[in-house]
């Protein structure tokens, strides 16, 4: 007789943890629903999930383009306005456009040198505001129908804000990345502007200005994938000036180029012969070399000195007279002093 693998004790033990197994998940869910222990449902599928908001360079080029853009507006209307700048936020694109109330001065924008559009807006009472203040009044907006067209000067005065706000920017990217926001059409709906679709997530940033009595807001969206090749520029928690050469490297690599060793060439004369006249050649026989004045020294092809031609201690010897530098007018070396 086969003797049983599992005694009747360890078959009713596996039983008993079948039939309890629904009774562990119900507790389990009852201590995830417990205060302050609610369990969110996380989805790998939505990209926001796994994308940092917080780009300190982006924030504080921010921070400089509303500094930038106070002064040019002043420059501009004749009164001092106050910009602030909320934090710049990443989120789909239908989100975004859905707190941008229309009628507004929707532009379409290059961001050179990347590859994409961008999108800038200004609200109808920052527009009917500055155009109020520019004609002698204390910046009151104009009351807005939500389907009022705006008129010409209106327009017009959108568009130098934007060619204002364009001139802010390049001046708050200068000394990190050279980006560059170029006008490209305006529009007053967002339908006739499309950036990136509806799920799409962009970056965006809301620039409050008061002017007056005027109060409006400056709103400028960029797709996220727009700003893919700088995403580490964007990402640093060191954002500083990368025009500025770092001195304490270039002194070392001065230091390690004055040690190494080179070959200096120096060619004395030249002479044509026909390959007659070499075979003719025999032993004893000269051939005179068209020797000049003064003579270049080369290291590896590069002239670098301007030399005479003589004799130190019995040997072959070349005296420098001026060293050669590479100058755009002189592709094969100028002497030192007429740089």
């Amino acid at each position: 007789m086969t003797e049983a693998f599992l005694s009747q004790d360890e078959v009713d033990a596996l039983l008993d943890g079948v039939e309890g197994s629904d009774d562990a998940r119900a507790t389990a869910d009852e201590v995830g629903n417990g205060a302050g222990e609610a369990v969110h449902a996380f989805d790998l599928g939505r990209r926001e999930q796994v994308v940092r908001a917080h780009m300190p360079v982006l924030e504080l080029a921010h921070e400089r383009f509303a500094r930038h853009l106070a002064s040019a507006l002043s420059g501009f209307v004749g009164r001092k306005p106050v910009v602030s700048a909320s934090p710049a936020r990443i989120r789909q694109y239908a989100e975004t456009m859905r707190e941008i109330a229309a009628p507004a001065h929707f532009n379409l924008m290059l961001l050179e040198p990347l590859r994409g559009n961008a999108l800038l807006v200004c609200e109808s009472q920052l527009v009917s505001g500055v155009v109020d203040a520019l004609f002698g009044g204390v910046g009151r907006p104009h009351p807005q129908a939500e389907e009022r067209e705006f008129s010409t000067a209106e327009l017009h005065i959108g568009r130098r804000i934007v060619d204002v706000a364009c001139e802010a920017w390049r001046k708050a990217w200068a000394g990190t990345y050279p980006l560059v926001l170029e006008h490209v059409r305006s529009e007053s709906h967002p339908r006739f502007i499309g950036i990136a679709a509806a799920g799409d997530l962009v970056v965006s940033a809301k620039f409050d200005i008061e002017i007056g009595g005027a109060s409006g807001a400056l709103h400028l969206c960029i797709p996220h994938a727009v700003l893919e090749p700088i995403r580490q520029t964007l990402y640093s928690t060191q954002p500083g000036d990368t025009r500025t050469p770092d001195r304490r490297w270039t002194a070392r690599l001065s230091r390690q180029l004055e040690a190494a060793e080179v070959e200096v060439v120096a060619e004395l004369g030249h002479a044509r012969a026909t390959v007659a006249d070499l075979v003719a050649l025999k032993a004893g026989d000269f051939i005179e070399l068209d020797l000049d004045q003064t003579l270049q020294a080369t290291i590896d092809g590069v002239p670098v000195l301007s030399c005479r031609y003589g004799i130190s201690n019995g040997r072959y010897a070349i005296k420098v007279q001026s060293f050669l530098t590479v100058h755009p007018d002189h592709p094969n070396g100028a002497p030192h002093g007429e740089r």
